[in-house]
């Protein structure tokens, strides 16, 4: 293993919270009031992805490059408060050492400056929602980071949090790791490892031991994935 890709939002910034609130206040500035089932599963894909999963749902024609353009304004404000969980400095800065490390976040520019701060120094590639045509579930973000990186797909693991996430680094035909910030387990099934998040002693104990290597091996050889 040569690198770890991260996802943003849910895995290395506490922002579940301001990006669901910023969807629900674009909403509601249109008098729609969402349900709870309606945010219930939402995080992880993109915001137009949303409008349109919740406008089709609601028989609804919207105009969602628009209202995805009014729900990020809202959400830049609230992400400024979003904070690290607990032990990411700490974590990037131990698999800074041994790995090369990159971020690979449906999230904008903007919103990547606005949320990692400080964080942003320790990666090598920071790949954003500007530099691919399709998003989460689509694989493209991490095959894309990969070739970055000049790596083969092999030499990756990805640290993801949501359903889509995860399901983007399975057709890329990388390990995946998750972390149960956002979503329980039995949602995250598919990933290949579940951690509580990135304090976990179990991720680095993983990460640095021979485990790791053994299974992604043992799980590439049973995919037809391209590496």
């Amino acid at each position: 293993m040569k690198a770890i890709l991260f996802d943003l939002d849910g895995v290395l910034i506490d922002s579940k919270k301001a990006h669901l609130t910023a969807l629900a206040q674009m909403f509601k500035s249109k008098e729609i009031s969402l349900t709870k089932e309606e945010i219930s599963c939402i995080f992880g894909y993109t915001v137009e992805d949303n409008i349109n999963t919740i406008c089709a749902a609601r028989g609804l024609h919207c105009p969602v490059s628009e209202w995805a353009k009014e729900k990020k304004q809202i959400a830049l404000e609230l992400l400024k408060k979003a904070e690290p969980f607990p032990g990411t400095e700490e974590f990037l800065k131990y698999v800074k050492t041994k790995y090369k490390i990159a971020l690979a976040t449906s999230s904008s520019i903007p919103e990547v400056d606005v949320s990692l701060k400080g964080l942003k120094r320790y990666f090598d590639l920071i790949v954003t929602r500007e530099d691919v045509r399709k998003h989460k579930p689509d694989p493209e973000v991490y095959l894309f980071a990969a070739k970055m990186l000049g790596l083969k797909i092999k030499d990756c693991v990805v640290i993801e949090d949501s359903i889509a996430g995860v399901e983007a680094a399975k057709r890329a035909g990388i390990f995946c790791i998750a972390v149960l910030n956002s979503y329980p387990a039995k949602e995250l099934k598919a990933a290949d490892l579940i951690v509580t998040g990135l304090d976990d002693p179990k991720l680095r104990e993983i990460l640095s031991g021979g485990f790791l290597k053994q299974s992604v091996k043992a799980i590439l050889s049973q995919t037809n994935s391209s590496v």
